[in-house]
């Protein structure tokens, strides 16, 4: 859809949310920028928040804006894998309701973004998107919490793992090295079939 979809007072509107966001963005632990000039199509990004499995971990968001915008909220979902009962482990879908029924005009792409950031420190496992990360938050917390920062590690941060490290993480969460090289070399060294294949054969 192009921006030409969207009535100009919208577009203004969006235009001056993604210029406060830009402005904002340097002291900030959310961002967002359009891609390509495309202003009903945006990048978020935002920072894990402190004491969570997610501390230190950089996500993307993408995010579609509808033509009925600020009326009907945007659509987002994680391109970045994330462990949340909230969110699809497979498509990134968010299960949040202020990008649902609680969206109000009054809330900008910015408070979306702050809102997701709040949901990965409080998840809301009784409403969950992905009903087996849920279950293993409310009954086995600190495998959730290991694998969530697994996930964190693996997929949202900056430094991708090496193959020692793959093997390390793998026995920090209580495998054998022998186990867990076996299951990386075994899967192609991809660490989220690895691990799952060894969680299968507890």
């Amino acid at each position: 859809m192009s921006a030409k979809a969207i009535r100009p007072r919208e577009l203004k509107r969006l235009e001056k949310e993604l210029q406060d966001i830009r402005a904002l963005s340097k002291d900030s632990s959310v961002s967002a920028d359009s891609v390509e000039g495309d202003l009903t199509h945006w990048k978020g990004h935002l920072k894990g928040p402190d004491a969570t499995p997610y501390s230190g971990g950089k996500f993307v968001i993408n995010i579609e804006i509808p033509a009925d915008y600020p009326y009907n909220p945007p659509k987002m979902k994680f391109d970045t894998k994330i462990w949340h009962p909230n969110i699809s482990s497979q498509t990134g879908a968010i299960c949040l309701d202020v990008l649902g029924k609680e969206w109000s005009p009054a809330l900008t792409i910015r408070t979306a973004l702050l809102s997701i950031q709040a949901l990965l420190s409080a998840p809301e496992p009784d409403d969950p998107q992905d009903a087996e990360v849920a279950e293993m938050y409310k009954h086995s917390r600190e495998l959730f919490n290991q694998t969530a920062k697994y996930w964190t590690e693996t997929f949202a941060s900056e430094n991708k793992s090496s193959t020692e490290e793959k093997v390390q993480k793998l026995v920090e969460m209580g495998f054998t090295a022998e186990q867990a090289k076996a299951s990386l070399e075994k899967h192609g060294w991809d660490e989220t079939l690895a691990l799952n294949s060894l969680l299968e054969g507890m």
